[in-house]
């Protein structure tokens, strides 16, 4: 009985500390008028802002930024 109980304390607590975890997402805006690598530290810059961004990438060729 105390090696059942033991068990499901563990399942349990396993199934808490996943349910912490953020999935990371990743979006895509179109920027087409960003034609200059000063247009694309401005946009980096801007966006840094924000909390929760782990990353920014400015594509100046595709004329999007994730």
């Amino acid at each position: 009985m105390k090696r059942f109980l033991s068990t499901v304390v563990a399942v349990s607590l396993s199934f808490a500390a996943f349910s912490q975890i953020k999935p990371t997402r990743v979006d895509t805006i179109k920027t087409p008028q960003a034609l200059c690598e000063p247009c694309k530290v401005k946009i980096e810059k801007y966006l840094k802002q924000f909390d929760g961004l782990l990353e920014i990438n400015v594509n100046i060729r595709r004329g999007e930024t994730k």
